[in-house]
């Protein structure tokens, strides 16, 4: 049964993809794939990395390659913060020729509050995103505030049900840069892998898009080998 229902998401996720056939940047399903690594390398230190490959439609137009790396240290089992560093290359064409392709580099720092309502697992996280730009007419710095709300819902030993809303803010005018609201489900094989599948739509003043999510997560645990 636990398979059924993932393969059933998985396939309504992709036939609705597939039934996206419009010009419009805005009309497209676009597809995101994710690669992720958490390493505890102690009871109160972590390691994430994570690479992503996004595109404008499925699997076609390269949109944004990203890769993120940070370190998390844990106050309490509830209670976390984590600094790292991420970089973006951002090719707008399928767009627009203006701009160019582009290089962004953040520095972000998190903030990260959990609880359990019954049943359900709480994520708060609070991010100040420092952008750094380097653009064929010149570089330019901007900032971002952002809060992440996600429920995560465990149906049974082996599939959990998430959805998430993130507000993203500007530290100058205009104060709304976008929002990202959705679902997914995640597939755990055992303690080291899960795959999870979602959907999210962003909006933004000037552009809406809708998007599928395609991760896959490796957990290593190295203090489980300290004598």
């Amino acid at each position: 049964m636990t398979h059924k229902i993932a393969l059933l998401f998985i396939s309504l996720c992709i036939t609705t993809s597939i039934s996206y056939s419009q010009d419009l940047a805005e009309d497209q399903l676009g597809s995101w794939y994710v690669f992720s690594v958490n390493t505890t390398l102690d009871s109160k230190l972590k390691l994430n990395t994570q690479t992503q490959f996004r595109y404008y439609q499925f699997i076609k137009e390269l949109q944004q390659f990203k890769f993120r790396a940070g370190l998390e240290y844990t106050f309490h089992k509830n209670f976390s913060v984590r600094v790292g560093y991420a970089y973006f290359e951002t090719d707008p064409s399928f767009i627009s020729n203006q701009p160019p392709k582009f290089i962004e580099q953040r520095i972000f720092e998190d903030l990260n509050l959990t609880q359990n309502i019954g049943f359900i697992n709480v994520l708060h996280r609070y991010r100040i995103e420092h952008r750094f730009f380097n653009r064929v007419d010149g570089n330019d710095t901007e900032h971002w505030i952002r809060y992440l709300l996600q429920l995560k819902i465990p149906i049974n030993r082996k599939l959990v049900v998430d959805i998430f809303d993130e507000v993203f803010l500007n530290t100058e005018s205009p104060v709304f840069a976008q929002n990202w609201l959705g679902g997914g489900i995640t597939y755990k094989t055992d303690k080291k892998i899960n795959f999870r599948v979602a959907y999210f739509r962003i909006n933004s003043p000037n552009q809406n898009f809708n998007r599928l999510i395609f991760q896959t997560t490796l957990n290593l645990d190295f203090k489980k080998q300290q004598l």
